[in-house]
């Protein structure tokens, strides 16, 4: 592989790490023009789609629970990592014998607005790279893209707008957490988003469902989407017992069905920027939100603001 190669194929996104396990994992990227990539003694030709051009190069043979620093080179020209003050890109395989670190939550707003702040010094990155090493996540999901697409265009802002597929949902989890679909797992975690706010609540079965396991939603929605005071009081109304009776009566004068489960909030509701990250460690399972705050010198990091267990 060479570098500085100025008529070699550049990079347009990516490298983009899509899946990991113990000894394989694929990364993607998109390319601007058709041409042979290498990643870790890996190639894979790129394909086309409407004019674009993308290429999967599948990694075999790794170890569990190590580490491997790796470039990218289009037509054998390194094109990543840039130059800079960054550190080399690391691919992490999964070791079986430690827990498994999910983090997840939603942007409601894709478009964000040019910050006013200034750009971070390099001591700020440093500190967050260094933090991202020794706490990082293991795996992220960014929720809620597709799901608000289907909303902006059918004004649609509860589950109970899907009423058939919402009463399938519910005979799954009862299904799973009565063993009646096999084995019960030993919690069950649903993740939501795209709502403003964070929240963990805990499902509430009809008499006589005899659950054998517990049923979470935990819901890490304000990513870059902080809500407006008046939008917060409204919701902490909304949410309050009287609130709730109203809602209740309001969906039955409109003939929507009563839900044979009840979500109950039992941590929360948080409104502000956060992260969540569940941990799973054999059949324990751990949930913890965390808020960003800036220290006296101005450096960003995550301040916990709830940790519990959940199975």
């Amino acid at each position: 592989m060479t570098e500085g190669d100025t008529e070699a194929p550049l990079l347009v996104l990516g490298p983009l790490l899509r899946y990991v396990g113990e000894t394989e994992a694929t990364i993607w990227v998109e390319t601007d023009r058709a041409c042979e990539v290498e990643i870790l003694g890996r190639q894979a030709r790129t394909f086309e789609v409407s004019g674009h051009h993308y290429a999967l190069v599948v990694i075999g043979d790794l170890q569990p629970g190590a580490e491997y620093e790796y470039q990218v080179a289009l037509d054998g020209a390194v094109r990543w990592p840039e130059r800079g003050e960054f550190p080399p890109s690391v691919l992490r395989t999964p070791d079986p014998g430690r827990p498994v670190r999910l983090a997840f939550g939603s942007c409601r707003i894709a478009e964000l607005p040019v910050p006013r702040h200034r750009r971070s010094s390099p001591r700020v990155r440093r500190r967050a790279l260094a933090d991202e090493e020794e706490h990082g996540p293991d795996a992220m999901v960014a929720l809620a893209r597709t799901g608000e697409r289907i909303r902006r265009e059918l004004d649609l802002e509860h589950w109970a707008a899907f009423g058939a597929s919402f009463g399938q949902f519910e005979e799954l989890l009862t299904g799973l957490a009565t063993g009646t679909r096999g084995r019960p797992p030993a919690s069950v975690t649903v993740l939501g988003g795209d709502i403003h706010h964070s929240y963990l609540a805990a499902v509430d079965f009809p008499p006589g469902t005899n659950p054998r396991s517990p049923v979470y939603q935990a819901v890490c929605s304000p990513i870059h989407n902080v809500l407006p005071d008046q939008f917060r009081r409204g919701h902490q109304l909304i949410t309050s017992r009287p609130g709730g009776a109203a809602g209740t009566g309001i969906a039955r004068l409109a003939g929507v069905r009563t839900p044979r489960i009840q979500w109950r909030i039992t941590r929360g509701s948080w409104f502000h920027n956060m992260l969540s990250a569940l941990e799973f460690d054999g059949r324990r399972a751990r949930i913890r939100f965390d808020r960003t705050v800036s220290d006296q010198s101005g450096v960003p990091h995550l301040q916990p603001v709830c940790e519990t267990e959940l199975s």
